[in-house]
């Protein structure tokens, strides 16, 4: 099982992290201001999974590039002193938003390069009272910009 969390990047970091959407990174924008200083570092683009298996042929390089480009990718993973946040950012979130945050906890706990609890939150512009209480269920702490 590879994990790939890349860089890491400072809580003050303001510039457009990795591969993050425009409509994704305005969502980021006006979350970050109020959330930076509860977080000592982010990883952004953090691939988990094994990914796709490489079509038959081809350079290492190139099967590498190809597991990379195919395993699932964590928009965000903030770290805390007691915890690691998997963070989707996701615009008029619903219950695919869900999916992608088990996947990605399901994937991450196989491989934890952090050695913390593994938290799940959802960050988007707009949710509906029946999602709200999905995530409540399944303990996805909910923050709408």
């Amino acid at each position: 099982m590879a994990t790939d969390i890349g860089q890491s990047f400072l809580p003050t970091f303001r510039g457009r992290p990795p591969h993050m959407s425009a409509q994704d990174f305005n969502i980021w924008q006006r979350w970050i201001p109020f959330h930076f200083q509860d977080f000592t570092n982010f990883y952004f683009d953090a691939a988990v999974g094994d990914g796709a298996i490489p079509p038959p042929g081809g350079t290492d390089k190139m099967r590498a590039a190809w597991t990379r480009i195919t395993q699932k990718r964590i928009d965000a993973i903030g770290i805390r002193k007691d915890a690691a946040w998997i963070l989707e950012v996701r615009a008029s979130a619903g219950s695919s938003a869900l999916g992608a945050l088990l996947t990605y906890d399901y994937l991450l706990k196989l491989n934890n390069p952090f050695s913390l609890p593994i938290r799940l939150a959802l960050i988007t512009d707009h949710s509906d009272d029946d999602f709200r209480k999905v995530l409540r269920a399944y303990n996805v702490q909910i923050f709408e910009v």
